[in-house]
């Protein structure tokens, strides 16, 4: 939007470093009152998300599919503004749903899902949920998040076979560069 906007500042004879705060901030604050297109997309999206789900259009389809893998990457069907997405986000993979979840966490907008997924055993819970709550820095969280979607877990009796009644969480450290 640089571009457009260096040239459309500089016809209106507007300096073309006019503050960009102003330049977005509505009229009746003294700004110029112009849309910022992030922020008009992000809002369009989550309309659609939830005009289309609401619907189940073939969009709503493949927006719901979409937020299923986001959940299955991330390890966790909690609702995503719960989660902190400066910390999670390397978890997950490119996607709409990543931007629209990025766009959540930035205006404190809460958006809630009816995604689930049903524990095989009785008191199971998220692999990662546990790894979320021993508060790990984010390396760690991808390293494990890698090794859980490789072992193709979800739970922690996905790990476990009948007589192990819970998981370490071992300490661990980088690797040596080998």
């Amino acid at each position: 939007m640089a571009p457009a906007l260096e040239y459309a500042l500089s016809a209106m004879g507007i300096c073309r470093n006019f503050p960009r705060a102003l330049v977005f901030a509505p009229e009746k604050f003294i700004g110029l009152g112009t849309p910022h297109l992030y922020t008009i997309q992000e809002i369009y999206r989550l309309s659609d998300l939830i005009l289309h789900n609401t619907k189940e259009t073939m969009t709503g389809l493949l927006s719901k599919s979409t937020l299923e893998l986001l959940i299955i990457e991330l390890g966790s069907t909690i609702d995503l503004h719960l989660l902190p997405f400066t910390q999670l986000q390397g978890l997950v993979s490119h996607s709409l749903i990543k931007s629209t979840w990025e766009f959540l966490h930035i205006h404190s907008i809460r958006l809630r899902h009816n995604i689930s997924l049903s524990a095989p055993r009785k008191d199971d819970v998220n692999i990662m949920t546990v790894f979320y709550q021993q508060h790990l820095p984010s390396d760690i969280l991808e390293q494990l998040n890698k090794c859980r979607l490789y072992l193709k877990a979800f739970f922690r009796s996905d790990l476990a076979d009948g007589l192990v009644s819970f998981i370490l969480v071992p300490r661990l450290r980088p690797c040596s560069g080998r």
